[in-house]
């Protein structure tokens, strides 16, 4: 990161709710440093996203240290779950 050496340093793009397009959001506030600038700058984030993560719920074992096969995979999956 180019503001590595300015402390602190934290990443502050991702967004806790999500929204219908076209909504005002509040931006999340973070530390950012253009490549012109000789210092970083607090204040509202440039770019914003947002993470979803999938989780899968296993419902069969395996002998520890052992690889399920991908070709068996479906076989130890019980559901999905998202996850944020």
């Amino acid at each position: 990161m180019p503001d590595y050496r300015h402390i602190p340093v934290g990443y502050h793009g991702c967004a806790s709710s999500i929204v219908v397009s076209g909504k005002n959001i509040r931006r999340p506030n973070g530390q950012t440093k253009l490549p012109d600038q000789n210092q970083p700058v607090f204040g509202p984030c440039r770019k914003l996203d947002y993470e979803l993560e999938l989780g899968i719920w296993i419902s069969a074992s395996n002998e520890l240290g052992e690889p399920v096969s991908i070709d068996k995979a479906e076989e130890y999956i019980g559901g999905y779950l998202l996850v944020q």
